[in-house]
């Protein structure tokens, strides 16, 4: 039996790179989740996985025969800042995706849905 990670070690990037936008790409036709026209925010952090989802999606969307207008957040949590060095990096991965970054305070989105008919943490509201 194989290991994933091993299996993983095995694929070229640019197979790797396929498999995902496959599986990104039947996931969205399945589930209908985009139409001509539609606006739709991704929530990146900054890690693999959310790059890994805008860098996807981004060439996806060249190939569909609809466009999306995607947006990248960052959702600052207010304990933990995102350096100057960092924005920048993230403002021009975006950018060479035709993409705009924008930084949200996870302060003001809480005080949003802060109402006494839920008691859900900020963290669940952002998400």
């Amino acid at each position: 039996m194989v290991r994933f990670g091993l299996w993983i070690d095995m694929l070229s990037v640019s197979k790797l790179k396929t498999m995902i936008a496959r599986g990104v790409a039947r996931t969205a036709a399945i589930f209908e989740m985009f139409q001509d026209g539609d606006k739709v925010i991704i929530g990146l952090s900054g890690g693999s996985d959310s790059l890994v989802l805008v860098d996807v999606l981004y060439h996806l969307n060249l190939r569909w025969q609809f466009n999306v207008t995607f947006y990248a957040a960052y959702v600052s949590p207010g304990f933990f800042e995102l350096s100057s060095n960092s924005k920048k990096k993230l403002e021009n991965f975006c950018s060479n995706r035709g993409m705009s970054f924008t930084v949200l305070d996870a302060e003001k989105i809480s005080k949003i849905d802060n109402s006494k008919r839920t008691r859900l943490s900020p963290c669940f509201i952002c998400s």
